[in-house]
């Protein structure tokens, strides 16, 4: 039971940091420029959105192992979306929606960059449940 205890835990902090991410970046298309504020503010919404998803998932979770689980499938997810993205901006492309999808595309180094915060983001979220 604990395993799936864990499991789960891991699923729903995985649910907050997308909700997170998808409502910041909603905020952030309004509020920043496309460029360097752009960067810098996905930046700070991928870290906070980590740390409140390693939050959710300490709470919820039966021990250090829900962190842990949650921990791989940020990395293994963001490894994952990396490869795939310059893939998939060449489908677009080949597609006729290259247009649509410059605007919203990000620094190859972002992308890998993205499952380093996270699973930063997750530990020190899980850290603020046990320093409680």
């Amino acid at each position: 039971m604990t395993h799936l205890r864990n499991f789960g835990a891991a699923v729903l902090g995985y649910v907050v940091m997308y909700v997170v991410v998808i409502v910041l970046m909603l905020v952030m298309a309004f509020v920043v420029d496309e460029g360097a504020g752009w960067i810098v503010g996905s930046i700070v919404v991928s870290l906070f959105a980590a740390v409140m998803g390693g939050l959710v998932c300490a709470k919820v979770a039966a021990n250090s192992g829900g962190m842990w689980i949650l921990i791989a499938a940020v990395v293994v997810l963001g490894v994952a979306f990396a490869v795939a993205g310059p893939m998939m901006a060449e489908m677009a492309s080949e597609a006729g929606v290259a247009d649509a999808m410059d605007a919203t595309e990000e620094p190859t180094w972002l992308a890998w960059l993205n499952p380093l915060l996270g699973a930063v983001g997750v530990y020190l979220g899980a850290r603020l449940v046990k320093g409680e």
